[in-house]
């Protein structure tokens, strides 16, 4: 009786471990979509100031953005790349790309400026079939440019978190099982081998 509880024990653990925790990853990922749809992870981030001061953003997109100086040149800034200092001149500011939409905000909830005094903003918004992307900017008066960027996912962004988050509970939960069916194995071992041992004596 005792010997079938223990066998029934090891393989509910053995069980919940490939089970359990990839269900714990798909709700996981679950999580992670809804606090990603709540802008929970948009902050605003610096992109600090261009060479010269600059007293308006005279346009952009969702990944680069101008500002015209005191001394009239426009500087760009393309804050997706890995460079750290992103500001470049511009001699003349590009056609207003069509996809791009201005003050059509995805994000409806409220989002507070950066602190500081905030002289000039713009919000644009590209809209794709399964995303819309939406990134705001601010010049302050101390010359600094923020963005805050938002991704609105779609079906297929969350099918990747779900997927995401089932692999890595079954990265988890496969070996765990692994490891109980062996100690398992290893318990049940020792006690034949005992048992044989009282036999020979």
């Amino acid at each position: 009786m005792a010997r079938a509880r223990q066998r029934i024990l090891y393989i509910v653990l053995i069980l919940g471990a490939l089970l359990g925790f990839p269900c714990l990853g798909v709700a996981g990922g679950v999580a992670m979509f809804a606090l990603e749809s709540t802008g929970q992870f948009a902050k605003w981030q610096s992109l600090g100031a261009p060479p010269e001061k600059a007293v308006t953003i005279c346009g952009g997109d969702t990944s680069t953005v101008y500002v015209a100086t005191q001394a009239n040149r426009i500087y760009g800034c393309q804050h997706r790349g890995e460079q750290t200092n992103c500001w470049f001149v511009v001699e003349d500011l590009p056609e207003a790309d069509s996809r791009i939409e201005r003050d059509a905000p995805v994000f409806q909830g409220q989002v507070e400026p950066p602190s500081g005094t905030v002289i000039s903003q713009l919000n644009v918004t590209q809209r794709r079939a399964e995303t819309a992307d939406e990134t705001r900017y601010a010049l302050l008066a101390d010359g600094t440019v923020w963005q805050w960027e938002y991704s609105r996912m779609g079906w297929v962004a969350l099918a990747g978190n779900l997927l995401v988050g089932f692999v890595g509970g079954a990265t988890i939960g496969i070996p765990l099982a692994v490891i109980v069916a062996l100690i398992g194995a290893g318990i049940a071992l020792a006690r034949r081998w005992r048992r044989r041992k009282q036999r020979d004596v």
